[in-house]
């Protein structure tokens, strides 16, 4: 209903994934992502960012770099939106990267798990 016409990809792009005062869309969760990032205990006191920081912070600079036009080509010889998939795959692969991160970074899983009942 925001936009009042017909069901068009640069639209529903700019909807879901660019539209930072939407908060479905990509973009509003990656800010929140990356504020909660840096809301996370510093491990090594130094002035770098964590490599969790990094990630969260590459995939909000690849969302907020991204071109919605360019996004929507459709490729003539597979008949398919070749560039959203890869821009999709690898925002993927970034969130693949911080859940990782965090998880080495501020979970143990080395301790030996106990049984709660017997």
């Amino acid at each position: 209903y925001k936009y009042r016409a017909h069901l068009q990809l640069p639209l529903l792009l700019d909807l879901m994934l660019l539209d930072s005062s939407n908060p479905k869309s990509l973009i509003y969760q990656m800010e929140r992502l990356k504020a909660y990032m840096n809301q996370l205990p510093k491990i090594h006191q130094n002035n770098f960012l964590a490599e969790h920081q990094r990630f969260a912070l590459e995939a909000l600079t690849t969302l907020q770099l991204a071109d919605k036009a360019f996004l929507s080509q459709l490729d003539s010889e597979t008949n398919t939106y070749l560039h959203l998939e890869e821009f999709l795959n690898k925002i993927s692969e970034i969130l693949s990267n911080i859940s990782e991160t965090v998880s080495k970074t501020y979970f143990k899983h080395a301790q030996e798990q106990q049984q709660l009942y017997r």
